[in-house]
């Protein structure tokens, strides 16, 4: 929420968000994700909970979706999809989810893109968060002030357009990512501390009736 606060007080009122995992996998792994035989495999329920659950968390369940999901590897599993939330109070505001694994450019540009266009202008941000690989390197929280920072090749552009036309292009500063966070949340609603866990049942609950909803509109 602070989020969209933020990019509605740069870019104006949002009327387009976009929300993208690009991957260049053009070879599907032998596991259970990809197995069809598996409930809960393919793209959409792979990276899907994640594009939701950020697009609920800025601009509250949808009335209706569209989605469209595709086997680009010939697989029969969905591999790439498309989900645009409906919001009927807003009929102007276009959300759209997609992901995909056939999308070369990824290896140059980064697999995740948000991008929101706003009636003053535009902000865009590509990069993964880089906890998830720092973990599994072996780093760990304590070797800060580097964990959670991304390189300077990821930070977040705003692009605006002055009265006479002519539109500038901005670097803004990269705020760590903090995973400690989540659970430090996990703890203080274990032992009392804090009136609710930071993601709620109803929480995840939504996010699952959005993607079962998704894959009855696909």
């Amino acid at each position: 929420r602070h989020l969209l606060e933020g990019i509605n007080t740069l870019a104006g009122e949002v009327v387009t968000f976009h929300s993208t995992y690009q991957r260049w996998r053009p070879k599907q792994p032998a596991n259970w994700r990809w197995d069809s035989a598996t409930p809960g495999c393919g793209l959409l329920c792979d990276l899907g909970p994640h594009l939701v659950m950020q697009a609920v968390e800025l601009f509250g369940l949808p009335k209706s979706l569209t989605c469209i999901t595709r086997s680009q590897r010939g697989s029969g599993v969905d591999d790439c999809f498309l989900l645009v939330l409906h919001y009927p109070e807003r009929p102007d505001l276009l959300v759209q989810l997609d992901a995909s694994c056939l999308v070369a450019s990824a290896l140059l540009q980064g697999s995740r893109v948000i991008t929101v266009h706003g009636r003053s202008g535009t902000f865009q941000k590509s990069g993964i968060d880089p906890q998830e690989a720092d973990l599994i390197a072996g780093k760990t929280p304590s070797h800060a002030p580097e964990w959670g920072r991304e390189p300077d090749s990821q930070a977040a552009t705003f692009t605006s357009v002055n009265e006479q036309g002519a539109a500038r292009s901005e670097m803004l500063p990269i705020v760590p990512g903090n995973y400690l966070i989540y659970y430090e949340g996990i703890r203080d609603a274990i032992s009392g501390k804090a009136v609710a866990p930071p993601i709620l049942a109803t929480d995840a609950r939504n996010v699952m009736v959005i993607l079962e909803a998704a894959a009855s509109s696909a």
